[in-house]
């Protein structure tokens, strides 16, 4: 079974918020972790009395789901003040040593979810550990047991560790689609420069590129696992995304490039859209090397 032991969900106490939560409680469940729930008033002041109402308020929350979804044995209730939600958070997170943090694509600020400066995406940038992104529109998918799960591989070291992190957070024996995307170059003519076209190329790309990930796929995925390893041509992000819903996969695995200081913000464009375009439940690999 999966070594995770602490999850946290933020929320904003919005309808929305409420309704992700259950993927947050059922993954707690599924996991055996403790689940802990954070709320973060944006307003200054002082006022205890409203921090005390907010936290009743999730609780009263919580309870309502609980009765229909059978829940972790732990749920802890945290409301902080900051000026911003998204830094509180990421701290939490450090302080209490999360292992997972669970978050709608959606929430309070609605359509600006596809602008970078949203919560979620703040949160996915900074977050010290890995992140598993819900995409709620006009409504949210059911939680699913993370089996089937689809891994890019850009043949570097963040596609290994993405691989890793798969394996921890897969159920039962896992299945795994290696995909790795190779983008068409056609050189302007006005080089006057003789190139072989993609397609005489095509055969030996698709060969080598199976090799590559056969090669880094082997031990990785231990006894039980099944793996399969798909090479398409396209825009990465959209080859990726139109995979997974081609054999419904329960999770898409990305990483993010995780390093420290300003570099740690630049997520990667490839991870940046298939998180915004993606149907299903992804999960941003922290790409560190205290991470799995």
């Amino acid at each position: 079974m999966p070594s995770l032991s602490r999850l946290l969900f933020p929320t904003d106490l919005s309808s929305r918020a409420d309704a992700a939560m259950s993927h947050a409680v059922f993954m707690a469940k599924l996991y055996g972790a403790d689940l802990h729930v954070l709320h973060v008033v944006e307003e200054e002041g002082e006022d205890e009395d409203e921090l005390l109402r907010a936290q009743q308020e999730i609780e009263e929350r919580i309870a309502s789901i609980r009765a229909d979804i059978e829940g972790p044995s732990v749920i802890k209730v945290d409301v902080r003040r900051g000026e911003a939600a998204a830094p509180v958070v990421c701290d939490y997170a450090e302080e209490v040593e999360i292992d997972l943090i669970v978050i709608s694509t959606h929430g309070r600020r609605g359509v600006r979810r596809m602008f970078l400066g949203s919560v979620a995406e703040e949160i996915i940038r900074a977050a010290p550990c890995h992140v598993y992104t819900i995409r709620f529109d006009d409504e949210l998918p059911a939680p699913r047991t993370p089996r089937r799960i689809v891994v890019p591989i850009d043949f570097s070291e963040f596609g290994a560790r993405a691989l890793r992190a798969a394996r921890r957070i897969a159920v039962d024996e896992g299945e795994y689609h290696l995909i790795h995307a190779v983008e068409e170059v056609v050189p302007p003519g006005v080089y006057g420069l003789e190139y072989p076209s993609y397609h005489e190329l095509s055969a030996e790309i698709e060969k080598n590129a199976r090799a590559e990930m056969e090669s880094m796929v082997s031990g990785q995925i231990g006894e039980g696992g099944t793996y399969r390893v798909v090479v398409r041509t396209g825009y990465a992000p959209s080859v990726i995304t139109s995979y997974a819903e081609e054999i419904d996969a329960d999770l898409i695995v990305v990483s993010s490039h995780g390093r420290s200081g300003f570099e740690r913000w630049l997520l990667g464009s490839v991870a940046e859209q298939v998180i915004r375009t993606a149907e299903g439940a992804v999960l941003t690999v922290r790409a560190q090397e205290n991470q799995s």
